[in-house]
């Protein structure tokens, strides 16, 4: 026994680790703890919970993270897109003008193979008991450097803390060191679910402006065709004064349309209800008819409807009520027939778009009609026209419903609340009809 004890202390007194250790252990279990981990868990969250932008967010880390070692100084780095490390705060610190780490460092290797705490004090002294470690000038050019913690997201290297040296000198135990440790993992996932976030964010921007774009494009491809079919015909109609009347007619319309579109895209935050206003649906679907009436088969209106007041962009519903008379006519033979009917109900009018053509099946209506860049038209659809029209029917409060037989033809329903639909009276002052309104509208489109 006698042998033993005294074996047992001179490996005390030569082994620096093994003492180390032992007075670890002693600590851990026969000693108080530091710090009250309930207060302190408290103060974190409260910080964390923060969800401002005052201070940003890494800076508030590099505060929380220097305030456990009684520091009020510090840096972060998070990693970037290209795997190195860029510097996203400091804080009562003064950094040297390179600050990038770079993946392949000597530090950043040593950090992946272990979660190892470098005190720079420690490690100024005796660089051999960290294996001569490189550390990156970007940390050894900042004179109060002295801590450099990792940030672990899940198992992986996410960040970089740097803390400066405290005005005190704070001797460090294993207990400091855990709860660095353990702070650092959770402002690190903090700071991985913000930078998601932000990425999320810009993701949905660019969807917003190729959305818009993709909506523009199905506009000018609208108009690029009218105007085609202009240059085509010129030849051949030149002395034609109807000819040239249409033609003009058809410019003014799509410089009108063009300029439409280049003041959408220098005023996108105006609001589309700012646009709106009281136009006649009647007169506007027999403008329509008119335009589509050079395409066969020509679409035409069953009986004489009234003037039918219904709010909203004119030129938008132009647009989205002339893609689906446009679709009708390329589903539909030259020989079959086209028929439109107007009927009020309910506070209420309903477009009818019948057509004899091919027709579709319920899958596709369920699963691809209306799903955006699905089109049947090959190179030459952007399959966007009839998502568009029915999410502009759907901001004025309205619906498309939609029926067809493949081989029988198909019915496109389209309702739009009356501009006046709160009085129960339509813009000329007629009575609307009740459901039986409805009803007789979809038995004579069938």
């Amino acid at each position: 026994f006698i042998t033993v004890s005294l074996a047992f202390l001179v490996t005390l007194l030569l082994s620096r680790r093994i003492r180390g250790r032992l007075m670890v252990f002693i600590s851990q279990n026969f000693f108080d703890y530091k710090y009250d981990y309930r207060d302190e868990w408290l103060k974190l969250t409260k910080e964390l919970a923060n969800l401002s932008n005052e201070p940003p967010l890494p800076e508030r880390v590099v505060r929380i993270l220097a305030g456990l070692v009684e520091s009020n100084a510090g840096a972060l780095w998070i990693k970037g897109e290209q795997k190195d490390f860029h510097l996203k705060a400091s804080v009562n610190i003064a950094t040297p003008k390179d600050t990038i780490i770079d993946e392949d460092s000597d530090m950043v290797k040593f950090f992946k193979d272990r979660e190892w705490i470098i005190d720079l004090s420690e490690y100024r002294e005796d660089p051999v008991s960290y294996n001569l470690l490189e550390i990156p000038d970007s940390i050894t050019k900042t004179p109060e450097a002295w801590l450099v913690i990792p940030l672990y997201l899940d198992n992986e290297l996410y960040g970089i803390a740097m803390v400066g040296a405290p005005y005190a000198r704070v001797e460090l135990n294993w207990e400091n060191f855990d709860l660095i440790k353990v702070v650092a993992r959770q402002t690190c996932n903090l700071i991985a679910q913000n930078d998601a976030q932000n990425r999320l964010s810009r993701a949905m921007q660019f969807e917003a402006v190729s959305k818009a774009s993709a909506f523009m494009v199905h506009d000018l491809k609208t108009l690029i065709a009218q105007l085609s079919l202009l240059v085509k015909n010129a030849p051949k109609h030149r002395n034609n004064p109807a000819f040239i009347d249409d033609m003009i007619a058809t410019t003014d319309h799509a410089v009108r349309k063009m300029s439409n579109l280049v003041d959408h895209i220098r005023k996108p935050s105006s609001g589309a209800d700012e646009q709106r206003a009281p136009i006649d649906l009647t007169q506007l679907v027999r403008e329509l008819i008119e335009d589509n009436s050079r395409r066969s088969p020509a679409p035409w209106l069953q009986g004489a409807p009234p003037a039918i007041q219904v709010c909203a962009d004119k030129e938008q519903l132009r647009s989205v009520l002339g893609h689906l008379i446009r679709n009708a006519q390329d589903a539909t033979a030259p020989t079959g027939e086209i028929t439109l009917n107007l009927k009020t109900a309910k506070g209420s009018v309903v477009l009818f778009i019948q057509d004899t053509g091919s027709g579709m099946t319920e899958e596709f209506i369920r699963t691809r009609l209306f799903k955006p860049f699905e089109s049947t038209k090959g190179l030459t659809g952007m399959g966007i026209g009839a998502y568009q029209a029915r999410e502009y029917i759907q901001e004025l409060g309205g619906s498309i419903d939609v029926t067809s037989e493949p081989g029988l033809g198909s019915c496109f329903s389209v309702r739009i609340p009356l501009a006046n639909a709160a009085t129960g009276e339509s813009a000329g002052n007629k009575p609307e009809p009740t459901d039986s309104g409805l009803q007789e509208g979809r038995q004579a489109v069938n």
